[in-house]
């Protein structure tokens, strides 16, 4: 049916199919009136078959077979790829539809999606779903959602008054500026929380890839809020254009610093990094999230114990690698962090002090000395 949109109607032709199906007229237009005065650049074909599939509860079916089981007798569960297929149709049909009449099967997919990523998949899932099927669902919720927002601030500042029902969400000003980024990011970061408990290498560091992306995003969203704040044009047309340009193509709005250490403690990532994995590249691939911990303020004390406890008792390729990410933190630590470290250093055996223990009690004592040395010039002044 979709691929007969373009026209190939003659006057006759749209005549006789008119009359044909007149009854197709009538009730609630549920593909826009537009497209049907389009004759010469749409095929009446198409838009008839779409209007009689929207009304006979063509995409209720489409939307069944997302629901998850009735009961735990039910042998069938939504699979990865009918989602993908299912955002597929409605993303090539938004333009087409009722704005009303979509925005109640956007939202019911947008939750079908998000409760199936959250509490339907199982690990068995997680091992033939593809990072192309990931980034297809997230990619492609985020592309619906942003044009369902973008076409409802057309439409109103068209009739210069909302057209949404007051309890309607997807039209609401927060899901205009901030909803829309949340179901994507919070849909990636459940995604990257089932990989990194993966047993399988490469689907831990897809989810460390995730992981590593919402973090570069976080900052580009702290950077956007400082230029804002240090524009010189009134507060509210700087913030009107920040939204604007959001609006297409929009990285990291949700997401914030603060989001990604809740949501790190949340689901217990670094104790997942330190003591479930026996692998060196595993560390390698996260330093990333020390080094993030560390720099907003969230890297607590007993997080560097489990770190250090690891790196004693395990083998030399792991150890190694986590004593570096230890140094890198002893390079940028304050006295109490400092002092903690360096008692870590005095408890350990003689057999067990290597030359990266050596260059992190360097590091340790050089930084001691320089913020002693920084202390004392400032009391001086």
């Amino acid at each position: 049916m979709y691929d007969h949109r373009m026209s190939n109607n003659s006057t006759g032709h749209i005549l006789e199919i008119k009359q044909e199906h007149s009854a197709l007229f009538e009730g609630p237009e549920l593909v826009q009136a537009y497209f049907f005065e389009r004759e010469t650049y749409n095929s009446l074909f198409f838009l008839f078959h779409l209007q009689a599939f929207a009304r006979a509860g063509g995409f209720d079916l489409f939307l069944m077979i997302l629901e998850p089981p009735s009961d735990k007798t039910c042998t069938f569960r939504p699979q990865m790829d009918n989602f993908v297929r299912v955002l597929n149709l409605l993303i090539s049909l938004r333009e087409f539809m009722d704005p009303v009449f979509f925005e109640g099967i956007v939202v019911r997919f947008r939750d079908l999606a998000m409760d199936f990523v959250k509490n339907q998949i199982t690990e068995e899932d997680m091992r033939t779903i593809t990072k192309h099927q990931v980034t297809s669902l997230t990619n492609g919720l985020d592309r619906l959602l942003n044009y369902m927002m973008v076409t409802k601030r057309h439409q109103e500042r068209q009739t210069a008054s909302s057209l949404a029902e007051p309890d309607s969400d997807l039209y609401s000003p927060t899901f205009h500026l901030e909803n829309v980024q949340k179901y994507v990011d919070l849909m990636q970061l459940q995604f990257a929380a089932h990989l990194i408990r993966m047993p399988v290498l490469e689907k831990k560091f897809s989810g460390f890839a995730i992981i590593s992306q919402k973090i570069k995003d976080a900052r580009t969203q702290k950077e956007q809020q400082k230029a804002l704040k240090a524009s010189k044009e009134p507060t509210s047309d700087a913030q009107r254009r920040l939204d604007e340009a959001d609006a297409f193509g929009r990285k990291g709005k949700w997401v914030t610093t603060e989001h990604l250490a809740e949501w790190l403690e949340e689901q217990r990532v670094f104790s997942l990094i330190f003591e479930g994995s026996l692998h060196s590249e595993v560390i390698k691939k996260s330093s990333f999230i020390v080094e993030f911990l560390y720099n907003t303020g969230h890297l607590k004390a007993n997080q560097l114990d489990l770190m250090w406890e690891g790196a004693m008792k395990k083998h030399e390729a792991y150890k190694t690698a986590t004593l570096k990410m230890i140094i890198y933190v002893a390079s940028k630590a304050r006295l109490p962090e400092l002092r903690h470290l360096f008692d870590k250093v005095k408890e350990t055996p003689l057999n067990q002090v290597d030359k990266f223990i050596v260059i992190l009690l360097k590091t340790i004592a050089k930084n001691i000395a320089t913020t002693i040395d920084t202390d004392q010039s400032k009391a001086s002044q």
